[in-house]
């Protein structure tokens, strides 16, 4: 996309490196994934959903697990990487504007 076009800016507020598996519940939640059991739903710690599951936070690093291992094979969650953690924020505008 070209610089003018930009809409959304992010700006990163903070890096560090941690094992994969000392993912918070939180983390897990703000990554948006699916629920583990039933596939639908976003892990919010909301009431019981439709397809019968909670979707309760207990269920968030579960969740991101099974999405981890979806995507980088099954003994990818076992192997325990170091990953890159990244904070952002997310501006609406142009990130011209932003630099002004």
């Amino acid at each position: 996309m070209p610089r003018w076009a930009s809409r959304l800016t992010l700006v990163v507020e903070a890096v560090r490196v941690e094992p994969l598996q000392e993912i918070s519940e939180a983390d897990a939640i703000a990554e948006g994934t699916a629920c583990y059991i039933c596939g639908t739903g976003r892990v919010d710690g909301t009431s019981e959903n439709e397809c019968g599951c909670f979707h309760s936070r207990s269920e968030a690093v579960p969740s991101y697990q099974a999405l981890w291992s979806s995507l980088h094979g099954a003994d990818s969650w076992d192997a325990n990487p170091d990953v890159l953690v990244l904070t952002f924020r997310v501006e609406r505008g142009n990130i011209d504007r932003l630099a002004a």
